[in-house]
């Protein structure tokens, strides 16, 4: 298991904490009707991205796959993929290449989190177990 509250690094003059306010920023329009982004952090040389989508009720995507891990925790509201429904508090891993569909019957608010998988990141751990 990862120790979350681990010995101090010795590196803070490299590292800085990024804040993102909750009403700063604004909401793009996805490619996908209903849905909308709003990118929290990127990180292209590690190949990281966190992301909030909402979905409106009915909203749905055609089938699709991410070159990435893709990790989602639902907020609020309802998630659908091919395997099933998720409600807030529940979450998954999805392995790059992983063909799915999406939709939210009621709507929704999700977290997502894409990690290049030759970086490890939570979709090493989860594989593990």
């Amino acid at each position: 298991m990862q120790e979350i509250f681990g010995q101090p690094s010795g590196n803070a003059s490299r590292e800085r904490t990024v804040v993102v306010r909750g009403d700063a920023g604004d909401w793009e329009e996805s490619e996908v009707a209903g849905f909308r982004t709003r990118t929290l952090f990127q990180d292209p040389v590690a190949g990281e991205t966190t992301t909030l989508m909402q979905m409106d009720p009915g909203a749905s995507a055609a089938v699709h796959s991410h070159e990435q891990i893709e990790q989602i925790y639902v907020i609020e509201g309802s998630f659908s993929d091919d395997a099933g429904t998720y409600r807030a508090g529940d979450y998954l891993v999805r392995p790059p290449g992983a063909d799915h569909a999406t939709w939210s019957e009621e709507g929704g608010l999700v977290l997502l989190v894409y990690t290049d998988p030759r970086t490890g990141g939570a979709g090493s751990a989860a594989r593990a177990q």
